[in-house]
């Protein structure tokens, strides 16, 4: 192998560790989006009426089918 491709090859190994070190910080940011979206928590501080509503809707509507 001669002295470019070396350093051709470097650079290029160099780049995939970049692209991966990206891509991996994207997923973790990813599933903390998802985390903080998908926590129920989150949503009823946001609403609480919304949701104190239709637990109400819920319950009477359990509480009254026979």
């Amino acid at each position: 192998m001669t002295t470019n491709n070396i350093d051709e090859l470097a650079r290029a190994e160099a780049e995939v560790e970049r692209t991966r070190e990206r891509v991996a910080l994207s997923v973790v940011a990813l599933r903390d989006e998802v985390v903080r979206q998908t926590n129920w928590r989150n949503w009823f501080a946001r609403r609480p009426g919304t949701f104190l509503g239709a637990a109400f809707v819920v319950g009477f509507w359990f509480g009254n089918r026979r």
